[in-house]
């Protein structure tokens, strides 16, 4: 047991034994149900083959890579392909198909067999990175010696099981790995934002580097959180004339930002984003086509919000029920709004897709605007920042949804102990029916993410 009272205020990491034994029990209590789902309730297929298209997107760039090259065999992409005058390639950030590298080097082509696992493995990072947000967060409102450890079994879990995380184990196909591990990379790069901005030690410069360079490349939307808050921290440090740590803090949003770009140059000869008119969708999906025409070549635009933000932000479910297992599926997706036209699937609201992180978001957003201090501030703007790409996309799909989990666990981590401390003065009664309605909601929406999963992994949409 350490000492708390000689601990910073600032720091995240979890030195009791108690809170790092709980949350390692939320943590596990996540991978298995995602893994359950994953697999089918089949554990023991974790490293089976995907029959999923898609599945094996990284292992062929791994592969490739092993050889020294990019490119990618030609027509082994579908209509994700981008077919340049240099060889085929795909879009996808690089990082999951670096992750692959050691295993494929012993084991050869994992031909859609690591999908999954890899999954867990961002899996475990969000857990843990939300952990110590709290951790963190506790420790600056001077509630260490007040909560059970226990609580951490929660909050370990809370990314996956409290969001739209859980339905990207539905099936590891490419699109969900990528949005897992930009998502999960984006918490851990927010707590090494802030681990480094307490203590200032190069060592955290450096994992916030690591974890900013990861998110990034793996998914540039939501990976962009801890890119653009240590950018938001450097322009802050410039301002109070801190001049050292705000070139730590724009450098490792410079190498962060250069460790994607050279990958799009290496691809596509631009620094950032692939050129859309050179994907083989173009030519199959007309719609891509008039999208790409609207917006001058880009699948990026104003005008495609109406839709995304209507869809993402309903407040009425666009569930079905039905009388066969999941008993609920989504409804068909909404029509386009206004002229622009766009790829719309069923696709739910973060408003019941993690109604818990969002009421605990509420509560922590004001606390935040109220009274949080520079760091947790800086971090709320830079994911309302890189939310926008979602919102400013010309499709519409359900694991998008998972791009604004980051932004939630930011605003929840303080809105979670501003309740528990009101909480204190309820009577038990009411604190033990507070805790009830929380964790029926929750399992329902849980339980909902679930079942829009099965739907997926099962008839897809």
């Amino acid at each position: 047991m350490t000492n708390e009272g000689a601990v910073v205020a600032g720091d995240g990491r979890l030195h009791d034994a108690a809170v790092r034994r709980w949350t390692a029990a939320g943590v596990a209590a996540a991978v298995a149900v995602f893994w359950m789902l994953g697999s089918l309730g089949r554990p023991w297929l974790l490293f089976a083959a995907s029959r999923r298209t898609t599945s094996d997107f990284f292992d062929l760039q791994a592969s490739s890579l092993l050889q020294g090259r990019l490119t990618i065999p030609a027509g082994s992409l579908g209509i994700e392909e981008f077919v340049t005058p240099r060889g085929s390639h795909m879009y996808f950030g690089i990082f999951p198909a670096v992750l692959r590298l050691p295993f494929t080097a012993v084991f050869g082509n994992l031909d859609s067999r690591f999908g999954l696992f890899s999954c867990l493995l961002a899996v475990v990072v969000a857990g843990v990175a939300t952990a110590r947000l709290a951790r963190r967060m506790q420790r600056q409102m001077g509630l260490v010696d007040g909560p059970s450890p226990r609580w951490y079994a929660a909050i370990g879990a809370a990314p996956v099981l409290a969001s739209p995380f859980l339905f990207l184990g539905s099936a590891p196909v490419v699109y969900h790995e990528a949005i897992a591990w930009g998502a999960a990379a984006a918490l851990w790069g927010v707590d090494a934002a802030m681990q480094w901005w307490f203590l200032r030690r190069g060592r955290d410069a450096l994992w916030m580097l690591l974890a900013a360079a990861i998110a990034v490349s793996s998914r540039a939307s939501v990976g962009l959180l801890p890119l653009v808050m240590a950018t938001l921290l450097a322009v802050l440090l410039l301002a109070r004339r801190q001049f050292r740590p705000a070139c730590v803090a724009g450098g490792v949003a410079a190498i962060a930002m250069l460790s994607y770009s050279i990958v799009d140059v290496a691809r596509f000869r631009q620094w950032w984003g692939a050129p859309a008119a050179l994907q083989r969708a173009y030519d199959l999906v007309p719609e891509q086509q008039a999208a790409v025409a609207l917006t001058d070549g880009s699948l990026f635009s104003v005008r495609f919000m109406p839709t995304t933000v209507v869809t993402y932000l309903d407040p009425v479910p666009m569930l079905r029920l039905t009388r066969l297992f999941p008993f609920v599926r989504p409804a068909g997706p909404i029509a386009p709004l206004g002229s622009a036209p766009m790829q719309v699937a069923p696709a739910g609201s973060i408003w019941w897709a993690a109604p818990v992180l969002v009421a605990l978001a509420a509560v922590g957003g004001w606390w935040i605007v109220r009274r949080g201090d520079t760091v947790w501030r800086v971090a709320a703007v830079a994911g309302l920042v890189t939310s926008v790409a979602t919102f400013g996309f010309w499709a519409v799909w359900h694991r998008y949804l998972v791009d604004f989990v980051p932004l939630l666990v930011i605003a929840a981590v303080p809105g979670f102990w501003v309740t528990w401390e009101w909480a204190r003065s309820l009577g038990p009664g009411r604190r033990r029916s507070l805790v009830a309605v929380a964790v029926v909601v929750g399992v329902l929406a849980m339980a909902v993410q679930i079942g829009i999963g099965l739907w997926n992994r099962l008839i897809g949409f």
